[in-house]
């Protein structure tokens, strides 16, 4: 039987996009002795990359389609004051969407979805210490005090029901269940209508437009061009 011919490895790759995706892609091909062009429709960290709130959280990276969802998203949809609020119009497309997300809204297509995110999450600080180690002139930055603060216990146990379903798929994730007193002697900032709060252990952040640039930076000191 006839085996199949190698692949050879590419010479040069076209990524599209400077966000951080993208100039992430480049940086690990140039490891790969590749040569890259990176192109933007307008430049480096122009669009979500700089907009990003730069939380690097792999511990509470979960699918979002969730049993949870089912139980307040309808009501979170259709709320004007709400985050993901989605105005009301006859769009098969909107439709065909929210029909595919609550189908997918179960344990057992949670599950199988964790399965693959933990590997990834497992490895996602490491590859930012490769990139720190390579040269990339900012830094990631441990977030000693990542609160999330509920006026009530209550409130609290949705995120507290979802770090215990992140435990038990085996992803590792540390954190304190805190009183609103322990909470606001962590965080002196927060009101007293903090009730309940949950302090996360072992996660990061950057500046995201200034870690972009810094990585834009990077890859063109290795050669690339963005174009």
């Amino acid at each position: 039987m006839p085996t199949a011919e190698p692949v050879p490895a590419p010479e040069h790759v076209a990524v599209i996009g400077a966000g951080m995706v993208g100039l992430a892609t480049a940086w690990f091909l140039q490891e790969r002795g590749i040569q890259v062009t990176v192109l933007d429709r307008t430049g480096v960290a122009a669009g979500a990359s700089w907009g990003n709130a730069g939380w690097l959280t792999p511990g509470i990276t979960t699918p979002l389609p969730e049993p949870a969802v089912l139980r307040y998203g309808l009501r979170a949809l259709l709320s004007p004051s709400s985050p993901v609020y989605v105005p009301p119009r006859a769009d098969p497309r909107l439709l065909k969407f929210l029909t595919g997300f609550a189908l997918h809204s179960t344990q057992a297509k949670w599950q199988a979805a964790m399965a693959a995110y933990i590997p990834m999450n497992r490895r996602a600080f490491e590859a930012y210490d490769a990139l720190a180690a390579g040269g990339v002139g900012s830094v990631a930055h441990e977030a000693k005090s990542f609160m999330a603060a509920y006026r009530t216990e209550a409130e609290r146990s949705v995120l507290l029901d979802e770090l215990g379903h992140i435990r038990s798929a085996g992803q590792e994730i540390e954190f304190d269940v805190l009183t609103g007193a322990e909470a606001r002697e962590v965080e002196p900032s927060l009101s007293d209508t903090v009730g309940a709060a949950i302090r996360l252990h072992g996660q990061r952040f950057v500046n995201p437009g200034q870690y972009v640039h810094a990585l834009a930076d990077a890859v063109r000191a290795r050669g690339a061009s963005i174009v």
